[in-house]
């Protein structure tokens, strides 16, 4: 549970940031990509998506 928590709260920092317009498309892309492959998340047609509307 804790692995799963740490990897939310990052998450959540990142979308902040992009559309606090902090970060670009790619480099909130790239970023995201290398967290799920950190915590192992697999990736969803929902949440495309969500993410960038």
């Amino acid at each position: 549970m804790c692995k799963e928590l740490e990897y939310a709260k990052k998450i959540a920092l990142v979308r902040k940031l992009f559309r606090a317009g902090g970060l670009s498309e790619a480099e909130y892309n790239r970023v995201r990509a290398k967290l799920m492959d950190m915590y192992h998340v697999i990736e969803n047609d929902l949440e495309k998506q969500s993410v960038l509307a």
